[in-house]
């Protein structure tokens, strides 16, 4: 599998993988990161569209938002984290360690690529809530898995001419789909940067993404990477 991809990076083309990701992630652990006050705070929970009473909450003073013996201020209190997943696809950037086995995955890419590699965990609890990002190419590379639900995807055969087609486009069809197809939970799809999809939800879905990008060209330093050891402690 891991030489399909290198092959895809190599040649700069997309892939669908069927079954190859099964046990990459749960429902059981999605939860238990739903009510971890760091995975709830203003900078790691991102609604795609903006949610009036989370925009209220944001405007609060230090003191307003104060809850007894929470540390973070930026914490947002469950009962308006609710309203917001039914109301918007939501997901959390820097989850490559929320497990080993996405880190692992993170190392691999990251040694395949030459790049830095991140997991963004992507959710709807509803098939009819649609990201604000609609059919749009991205400046990193994915490999986008299947965890939970059904995903209608079209991808593009060709990257775009960035200074000629914007970031989002209305009409996926007329710039040449070479995928249409459906992912289903433990299925993936390896797709360039700056090649154009359009993620459809059929279900209520979980899905991690895992951007690959290097650092900014502007700084001096090595490509630094993750520390990707993996700590176990053995209390017997």
């Amino acid at each position: 599998m891991m030489d399909i991809i290198k092959q895809c990076m190599e040649n700069g083309e997309s892939y669908v993988f069927r079954q190859k990701f099964n046990n990459l992630f749960s429902k059981e652990e999605f939860n238990h990161l739903l009510n971890l006050r760091p995975f709830t705070t203003v900078s790691r929970f991102l609604p795609t569209k903006r949610n009036k009473r989370l925009e209220t909450y944001k405007a609060l003073t230090s003191e307003q938002k104060r809850e007894p013996w929470v540390k973070s201020l930026d914490s947002i209190p469950p009962s308006i984290i609710e309203e917001v997943i039914r109301t918007c696809v939501c997901y959390w950037p820097d989850c490559s360690r929320v497990n080993k086995q996405i880190n692992d995955l993170c190392f691999e890419l990251e040694e395949l690529s030459g790049e830095n590699c991140d997991a963004h965990i992507f959710f709807a609890i509803d098939k009819k809530l649609e990201n604000s990002f609609g059919a749009h190419y991205d400046e990193a590379t994915n490999l986008i898995v299947q965890v939970e639900g059904r995903t209608h995807w079209k991808v593009c055969t060709d990257k775009v001419n960035t200074d000629e087609v914007p970031p989002n486009v209305k009409d996926i069809d007329k710039y040449g789909v070479g995928i249409d197809t459906i992912l289903n939970p433990g299925d993936a799809i390896f797709i360039p940067k700056h090649v154009l999809h359009e993620p459809k939800n059929l279900t209520s879905r979980i899905s991690v993404s895992f951007p690959m990008k290097s650092r900014e060209p502007w700084l001096t330093r090595p490509n630094q990477r993750q520390d990707r050891k993996w700590l176990e402690v053995d209390f017997t």
